[in-house]
């Protein structure tokens, strides 16, 4: 199996939808990381954007 790596820029987080979630933390909790990217089979071809071979500007 191949090994797949992702760049995801943070403002995808901006606007979340049912793959890229932001949470919401307390204010003394702020350090810890929000975002989760949820891996289903229908996320697949939103997340193949985002693949690294596949991304053209950095």
């Amino acid at each position: 199996m191949k090994t797949l790596l992702y760049l995801i820029p943070s403002t995808v987080f901006d606007t979340p939808n049912n793959v890229f979630l932001n949470h919401e933390q307390l204010p003394a909790l702020r350090h810890f990381s929000t975002w989760e990217i949820k891996v289903f089979t229908k996320a697949v071809p939103e997340l193949s954007r985002y693949a690294l071979d596949a991304v053209s500007e950095l």
